[in-house]
Formats: C-alpha cells, sequence, structure tokens
C-alpha cells in the first residue's frame, strides 16, 4: 500500500503475443525462398525464349532460315528460339551482310541483341 502523497506505482502493462510476428516472418521468408527456387527451375532446358533483334531499317534477317514472326517495323524483328546454337543472317541494301552463329542460354527471360553498322560500316552485333 502506499503511504500518503506517494503516486500510486502502475501495474506492469500486459505482454502482447509475439507469435503473430514469428508466424509472419516465417511465412515471408518461406514464401521468398520458394519463389527464388521456382525462378531458377522454372524453364525446361528446351522452352523456347524470345528473341528482339535491332537493326538497321531497310535491313532483311533470318534466324536459322526463317524470318521475323511479327510485321517488320523500324528494324525490329522477333524471333521464338530454343537454348542453343543458332544461325543469324543479316543483309542490307546498302552494305555487306552478316553472318553468325548465336549461342542462346537457358532460361525463362526475353532476349534482345542489336546489330548496328560500325567502324568502316561492317555490321557488328551488340548484347543488352
Amino acid at each position: 500500500m502506499a503511504s500518503s502523497g506517494e503516486a500510486p506505482v502502475p501495474a506492469p502493462a500486459p505482454t502482447t503475443a509475439r507469435w503473430p510476428s514469428f508466424v509472419f516472418l516465417t511465412v515471408l521468408i518461406g514464401g521468398m525462398c520458394a519463389a527464388a527456387w521456382q525462378a531458377g527451375h522454372r524453364g525446361a532446358p528446351d522452352t523456347p525464349r524470345d528473341l528482339t533483334v535491332l537493326a538497321p531499317e531497310g535491313a532483311e534477317l533470318s534466324m536459322d532460315g526463317a524470318t521475323s514472326r511479327i510485321p517488320v517495323a523500324e528494324g525490329i524483328h522477333a524471333f521464338s528460339v530454343t537454348p542453343g546454337a543458332h544461325r543469324l543472317e543479316v543483309s542490307t541494301p546498302s552494305g555487306p551482310g552478316l553472318e553468325r552463329t548465336l549461342t542462346v542460354p537457358p532460361g525463362i527471360g526475353p532476349l534482345m541483341i542489336e546489330v548496328r553498322p560500325g567502324p568502316g560500316g561492317q555490321l557488328q552485333i551488340g548484347f543488352y
């Protein structure tokens, strides 16, 4: 009992249960781990990938003998390719063409390359 003139001592605050926070963090971390694993294992080794090729206007491209799968607009060409080696052929009305073998890695995202004139007018390939 408090003597006269002294303020009473407040009772300690009730402790809240910490299990909701623990459950939330466990589920959050588990979900992140599952998403990371799935991202690394989603595509089969032969899953096709989208390949976009930016080329000078007027250039004609073929990948393994096939032309772009969409109408060519402003030098943008699109192909669907499986992982492995593919033959890219580029011809332009203004200069020498280009033939290269490209190796497409397995994965789940799209790819983009650029074909542009380099020093001396020869075509070069740049990767994004």
